[in-house]
């Protein structure tokens, strides 16, 4: 196997379920037509992600709420919601909502967040960001924002 063959195949993206659900170690669950196993793909807290992300990878949610606080440092990672690529604008959405009720931190470039419900205390922080040198990459669509989010300056 070649160099450049062997540096792809280990470069490929990881996909990983994020639940409410008790999923046993080794059971199969399926979601969004993709196979995940306890104890191997599936995560029960949006706080373990920093555990497992590493770069391409994407991460699934059910519906649910998922709070917590999290910094995210591994680069194109993508956050895909029970309602990805649902129009936000509209008042029904297809699924019930991936509620977020923490503070996701961004440390990496090319992240994408995709199909949630920010509500409470659920925001997106940056501490380096400035106009003169935005976000890299950073992608926010399909999400809905309620309550009492609100835009976080640098402290």
């Amino acid at each position: 196997m070649s160099l450049a063959l062997a540096t792809a195949l280990s470069m490929q993206a990881n996909d990983y379920l994020v639940t409410n659900r008790t999923v046993a170690s080794g059971e199969n669950y399926y979601f969004a037509g993709m196979k995940f196993t306890g104890g191997v793909d599936i995560l029960n807290s949006l706080t373990q992600i920093p555990n497992y992300a590493e770069s391409g990878d994407n991460f699934w949610f059910e519906s649910g709420t998922y709070e917590g606080n999290v910094t995210i440092s591994a680069s194109n990672i993508t956050l895909y919601g029970a309602n990805r690529y649902g129009d936000s604008r509209t008042s029904t959405r297809p699924n019930a909502e991936s509620i977020i009720k923490g503070k996701i931190t961004i440390n990496g470039s090319g992240l994408t967040i995709n199909g949630f419900a920010f509500t409470g205390s659920g925001c997106v922080y940056n501490n380096s960001a400035t106009s003169a040198a935005p976000l890299n990459g950073f992608t926010f669509i399909y999400n809905n924002v309620y309550g009492e989010t609100l835009a976080r300056e640098r402290n």
